[in-house]
């Protein structure tokens, strides 16, 4: 794993506790979001920056037992806590790497990958939505600046529709990089 940044945040228990305490009123949101983009039944799921698990018990739930969801992440506490947590829901179809978004290499592509605040996070938002491009069937690609961000209620059927979607929901603060595109 190469040197990067650290999380702006810290990998600390309290910034643990309070990522569960946000997603206490962001999933039911997110819940929405991900029906409505087309995560369902039978999907193979990559999500970026899981941290505790919060999406990943969302997306399991609307995935069923089969085939699976990855989850990475840097933090090993938060894996932990994840697959804790996982394997307390029942879901025996997931599975937690550390391991940078940048560095990930998968085995197979994915039918959808998903993150929630993943992207306002990466040294670079562009290189991150092209990597994800590449590791995503014919599918669904979600990664939201914010999930109540006014675009978070456009299904994306495709992932040449994504790209478009996603450069704009990254609004100005990718301003110079949207002209390299």
């Amino acid at each position: 794993m190469t040197a990067q940044p650290d999380y702006v945040m810290g990998h600390t228990d309290r910034e643990r506790r309070r990522l569960a305490l946000q997603a206490a009123i962001l999933n039911p949101l997110t819940d929405s979001f991900l029906r409505r983009a087309g995560v369902s039944a039978g999907m193979c799921v990559l999500e970026l920056g899981c941290g505790i698990g919060d999406v990943s018990l969302i997306a399991a739930r609307l995935i069923g037992p089969r085939p699976q969801l990855h989850g990475i992440d840097l933090d090993p506490a938060a894996l932990e806590i994840a697959r804790q947590r996982i394997r307390s829901a029942g879901h025996d179809h997931v599975t937690f790497e550390q391991v940078d978004v940048a560095e990930h290499r998968p085995i197979q592509q994915y039918d959808a990958i998903i993150g929630r605040h993943i992207l306002i996070h990466m040294k670079d938002a562009l290189a991150v939505l092209k990597s994800a491009v590449s590791m995503v069937r014919d599918g669904v690609l979600l990664l939201s600046r914010s999930t109540t961000s006014r675009c978070a209620a456009d299904p994306i059927p495709k992932c040449r529709s994504y790209l478009a979607w996603a450069i704009r929901s990254l609004n100005s603060s990718c301003g110079p990089c949207l002209s390299r595109i």
